[in-house]
């Protein structure tokens, strides 16, 4: 005959903590599948008027009158990060909320190994991406915030 057959169940705090326990668990293994997901399917898009961040569940979409085009510049995302306000990272990949190295906050979508693009926000945060041609991406965003005001 079982314990439950027999009438026993566990007291009511052990049920407890071990649900909690439980549902902590998924949680966590929730967060490290979307960050090891994440990491290889991010991308910043840019549209006629916006730019997106795909492939991430905290990924933004920025209309490009947001953005301090003047002030958007390449840089290198390990010197740049400072400390993690809300975010995380794993396997080569962070993205969340971070405090920059001269004290401002980003929200951040970063792999390691590739140069990032920083862009200011006129909402007192900055955008922090990771793109394949950080160079190139700089020049489009120009080209296509310069003819969304025209």
């Amino acid at each position: 005959m079982t314990d439950a057959a027999a009438g026993f169940s566990p007291p009511r705090r052990t049920r407890v903590a071990r649900d909690v326990i439980v549902i902590a668990a998924i949680v966590v293994a929730a967060i490290v599948a979307h960050l090891l997901w994440a990491g290889r399917h991010m991308r910043a898009e840019l549209s006629d008027n916006a730019l997106a961040v795909r492939g991430d569940l905290l990924g933004p979409t920025l209309p490009l009158d947001q953005i301090d085009v003047a002030a958007v510049r390449v840089v290198d995302p390990h010197t740049q990060i400072a400390t993690t306000v809300f975010g995380g990272g794993l396997a080569g990949y962070r993205s969340g909320w971070f405090r920059l190295a001269d004290g401002s906050r980003a929200q951040a979508f970063v792999r390691d190994g590739q140069p990032a693009v920083l862009l200011p926000t006129y909402h007192g945060y900055s955008l922090l991406v990771s793109v394949a041609d950080p160079d190139a991406f700089v020049a489009q965003l120009r080209k296509r915030h310069s003819q969304s005001r025209d």
